[in-house]
């Protein structure tokens, strides 16, 4: 599944929205599975090991970059 729908999901269990700036890391292929009573742990998880960078705006949005 591509980075960007799995990061999409995790962040609307988390009750935000996400805008990705990065497209080409938005297309890589990640695989896994995820406890979503912890959606924030695992989106922390794949956005370091991805080596991108994610910030709140507003408290309802997240910004990677």
């Amino acid at each position: 599944m591509p980075l960007q729908q799995v990061l999409e999901q995790l962040a609307d269990y988390q009750g935000s929205r996400l805008i990705l700036l990065n497209g080409a890391a938005g297309q890589r292929r990640v695989s896994g599975s995820f406890n979503l009573d912890q959606a924030d742990t695992a989106f922390d998880a794949l956005i370091s090991s991805q080596k991108l960078r994610a910030d709140a705006l507003l408290g309802h949005w997240i910004i990677v970059r």
